[in-house]
C-alpha cells in the first residue's frame, strides 16, 4: 500500500507539472499573440525616400497626407505611397484635410485626389475633423458636408474613415451627428502618449476606433513623425 501511494503521489506530482507547464506556455503564446496583434505606424506629412528605415524601428504602417487644406494635392503622396509600398509597409492608408473655404465641393476634393493616386495601393482613406476654430459654427451643415466626403470615398470604391476624438467632433460636429456609412472607420486622435486603445469616448457612430494617433512631432529617420498605434 505504501508504495502504491508513493506511485500515486509521483503520478499527481507528473501531472501537476505538466498542466503547470501547460499553463506557462498558453500565458506565452498569449503574450507573443498581443504583440504580435499591437502594431505601431507614423503619420507622414512630408516626403519620404526611405519607408525601410521606420521598419527597422518598428514602425510598420504609415499613414500618408494626401491632400491639403488649402484645396490641393499633397505634392509628396504619390512618391510617397510608390516609396512606402516598394518597403512593403505592413500596410498604408492616406488622409485628407478638407478644404474649408474652397470653392471645390467635398466630391471634388476627394476626386482630385483619386485621380493622383488611383494607380497606388493603399488601405483606406480618411477626413480629418480637427481644428475646431477653422469651422463654421453650424454643427448640421458640418455633418451634412463630412458624410458627402465619406459618400464620394465610398463610390470610388475604397474604404472611408474618419479622423477625430471626442472634443473636436462633438464641437464641430455636434453629439447627434453619425457618419451614415456603416463601414467607415475611425481614426483616433488623441496625443496622450499613452499606447492603448482603452478610454475610447465613442462620437459619430463609432464605438471603437481602428487605430490612435497617440504623439505628435517626434522625428525619425530625419523627418517629423507622429506615431500611431493599432491592435491590427
Amino acid at each position: 500500500m505504501r508504495h502504491l501511494r508513493i506511485s500515486q503521489l509521483k503520478i499527481q506530482g507528473t501531472i501537476n507539472g505538466l498542466i503547470m507547464r501547460n499553463c506557462y506556455l498558453l500565458l506565452l503564446i498569449s503574450f507573443c499573440l498581443n504583440l504580435a496583434l499591437c502594431t505601431n505606424g507614423v503619420t507622414v506629412r512630408s516626403a519620404v525616400s526611405n519607408f525601410t528605415c521606420f521598419k527597422k524601428q518598428n514602425y510598420v504602417f504609415a499613414m500618408l497626407r494626401g491632400y491639403l487644406s488649402i484645396g490641393k494635392v499633397d505634392p509628396s503622396i504619390r512618391k510617397n505611397l510608390i516609396a512606402g509600398n516598394a518597403a512593403k509597409m505592413l500596410y498604408i492608408d492616406v488622409f485628407m484635410n478638407p478644404c474649408l473655404r474652397c470653392s471645390f465641393t467635398p466630391e471634388e476634393q476627394v476626386r482630385q485626389l483619386v485621380k493622383e493616386v488611383k494607380d497606388q495601393s493603399f488601405s483606406m482613406l480618411y477626413v480629418m475633423v480637427q481644428r475646431k476654430d477653422k469651422w463654421p459654427p453650424n454643427k448640421e451643415a458640418n455633418c451634412r458636408y463630412i458624410n458627402r466626403f465619406i459618400d464620394e470615398i465610398a463610390r470610388n470604391k475604397l474604404t472611408p474613415g474618419v479622423g477625430s476624438d471626442y472634443a473636436e467632433w462633438n464641437h464641430i460636429m455636434g453629439s447627434s451627428c453619425r457618419i451614415k456609412n456603416s463601414n467607415a472607420g475611425c481614426w483616433w486622435d488623441r496625443h496622450d502618449k499613452v499606447q492603448s486603445l482603452n478610454n475610447f469616448k465613442p462620437f459619430g457612430g463609432f464605438t471603437f476606433p481602428m487605430l490612435k494617433e497617440y504623439d505628435g512631432s517626434v522625428n525619425m529617420c530625419g523627418v517629423d513623425v507622429d506615431l500611431d498605434f493599432c491592435n491590427c
